[in-house]
């Protein structure tokens, strides 16, 4: 969680994307010390964060907001809130399926702020056919509730990734 923290509140490096004040968002990019890509999105969300958590880390749910998400699936639950999970994502435009294991865990704070760790490099799972195994070495997303108005939060959702394979530049800004 310590490292999760130090990239969310890191001010150095950082190209904004997309800053859109109508939607309440800003997107971020840089690229980590392993050279790969490393993502950043901040967002006001309508919800508390443990209902706006909740949402998010749903599986069912994530398909239904997700086009990219082709499956998801939780398959071992190692405690209350650990557990090895896969996804798939579609093939977009020229860029292959990718795929990832990963290894979630979350936990609540006393403020009610709620803080999702996710990692996976696992490289001895079966692969796919057509997929491409990609990597995320620390990623999650951070929800904390507003100071003024507790019933919203905010939250900041961060990946660095390795896609993997040939994915043009285009497509990863």
């Amino acid at each position: 969680m310590k490292q999760l923290r130090a990239i969310a509140d890191d001010p150095e490096g950082w190209q904004v994307t997309i800053d859109s004040k109508k939607d309440r968002m800003k997107c971020e990019q840089r690229t980590s010390e392993r050279g790969f890509n490393v993502g950043r999105i901040t967002s006001i969300q309508d919800f508390d964060s443990i209902t706006s958590f909740r949402a998010f880390g749903n599986g069912e749910n994530r398909l239904k907001y997700d086009k990219n998400c082709e499956r998801i699936e939780s398959i071992e639950w190692c405690g209350a809130n650990f557990l090895y999970g896969y996804q798939k994502l579609h093939k977009i435009l020229s860029v292959a399926s990718r795929d990832l294991y990963q290894m979630s865990f979350w936990e609540v704070m006393d403020d009610n702020s709620v803080y999702c760790v996710v990692w996976g490099e696992d490289e001895d799972m079966p692969e796919e056919p057509g997929c491409v195994r990609m990597t995320v070495p620390i990623g999650g997303a951070i929800f904390k509730p507003l100071k003024d108005d507790k019933t919203k939060c905010e939250m900041t959702y961060i990946a660095e990734a390795h896609l993997g394979g040939n994915v043009p530049g285009w497509i990863t800004k």
